[in-house]
């Protein structure tokens, strides 16, 4: 089965087969509606075929429908019909956080996802008694950080090149402490080994040890020339 994935973001909406190499995309922004979004999808997938699609968007997803527009796109989404647009194949809409965490999931124990783009993604993955993976989408992003700005603000793209890479750092480890805190309401068997010092960090489709102290700092060389993403296994307490 050969599935289309696409995950519509703050600045590109980007799509990919499974099995392909080839990526396509094509603008979003503030100005992409849900009519935008379906002539750049005919555009973009021209010459492609596939047997189901999966779309990923910045928005809580209930009963296969956004409850809220995308804080960084146009309006309208909540009465788009998605499924439309794939007639022949079947269709699914999740959260864009909640499909990127499921996909960076090690296979086992709990994880913790921060997308940094345009904005910020989060989800947490907890195994059920069967070991297979509970994917719960979290939007912390949009709750009150500091100065009146939000954490996505201070945290995503547009944070970065206007506060340099040093404070960007120092948000972003403060955003995955706070998360953290968030976890650990959540379900009380987590805990982390040190909030601004995660053990495993996957970068570039690996796994690689978390941040070690440099010059009496904690901090991780992140590839700020594009988005990025920080998936922190979390260890059971018990």
């Amino acid at each position: 089965m050969q599935v289309l994935a696409i995950d519509i973001g703050g600045t590109n909406v980007k799509l990919l087969r499974t099995g392909d190499s080839e990526r396509r995309k094509f603008p979003s922004g503030p100005n992409l509606t849900p009519k935008r979004f379906a002539k750049g999808i005919k555009v973009a997938t021209q010459g492609w075929s596939y047997d189901a699609v999966t779309v990923g968007l910045p928005a809580p997803i209930a009963d296969g429908r956004p409850l809220i527009d995308p804080v960084n796109l146009g309006s309208g989404w909540t009465d788009f019909d998605f499924g439309a647009l794939f007639p022949d194949v079947p269709c699914i809409l999740a959260n864009d956080a909640e499909l990127q965490a499921l996909g960076s999931w090690p296979g086992e124990g709990k994880m913790l996802y921060l997308g940094l783009g345009t904005g910020l993604g989060n989800a947490m993955v907890l195994p059920d008694q069967a070991g297979l993976p509970v994917v719960v989408p979290m939007e912390l992003g949009h709750l009150p950080y500091r100065d009146g700005k939000t954490f996505e603000q201070c945290v995503g793209i547009a944070a970065l090149k206007e506060n340099g890479k040093k404070e960007w750092e120092r948000d972003v480890f403060e955003t995955i402490e706070k998360s953290g805190r968030e976890a650990d309401a959540m379900t009380p068997s987590v805990r982390f080994r040190r909030a601004h010092h995660p053990p495993w960090i996957l970068r570039d489709h690996e796994w690689v040890h978390g941040p070690t102290p440099r010059d009496g700092h904690d901090r991780v060389d992140l590839d700020t020339s594009t988005a990025c993403s920080l998936v922190i296994r979390l260890e059971s307490a018990g």
